[in-house]
């Protein structure tokens, strides 16, 4: 959908995966090690608007905004309690994004990520040695960019709410 400053997309996908190449590990102990997955399928939707904002009726500098969200499903006959997986069993199942950009002059802009963040999977603490479900996650990100001549130069800032999150078990 394109039209009037705003743009929309919609997509659905399904991926048939045979053999693919997975990390994983048989136990605590044991060692990470490269093999084949015999069938894995992914199914998903993404979603996306962005509404972009003419000059003369920004509000604040506003520019434009954006939502997206993409969610994710798998199959595998593999059993995750078996062994544990860097990719099959551990994958975004949601995610929700907000962005929006604002002008503070000239050539200075400001964006803002506002990301929500739902991980499928569990891995085994360090410390407690037991396993635990992922948290899910707020995250906000800013940049900061300036444009001079053919050059832009970003100052960018992450995880401003100071969130503790994993994208891979005991890996901050």
């Amino acid at each position: 959908f394109y039209g009037n400053g705003w743009y929309g997309n919609l997509s659905a996908f399904y991926r048939n995966g045979q053999n693919i190449i997975d990390w994983t590990q048989a136990c605590d102990t044991c060692d990470l090690i490269a093999g084949n997955t015999t069938r894995v399928d992914f199914g998903g939707l993404e979603f996306s608007l962005r509404k972009s904002l003419s000059a003369d009726a920004t509000l604040a500098g506003l520019q434009f905004f954006e939502m997206g969200y993409s969610y994710l499903s798998n199959f595998s006959p593999e059993d995750p309690e078996i062994y544990r997986s860097l990719y099959v069993f551990d994958f975004l199942r949601h995610k929700l994004s907000l962005r929006a950009a604002q002008k503070l002059g000239e050539r200075l802009k400001i964006h803002y990520f506002l990301s929500y963040q739902v991980r499928e999977g569990q891995y085994r603490d360090a410390q407690l040695a037991k396993l635990i479900d992922y948290p899910e996650v707020w995250l906000l990100n800013a940049s900061l960019n300036y444009d001079w001549r053919d050059f832009q130069f970003s100052l960018k800032a992450q995880n401003l709410l100071n969130r503790r999150y994993f994208d891979r078990g005991n890996v901050e």
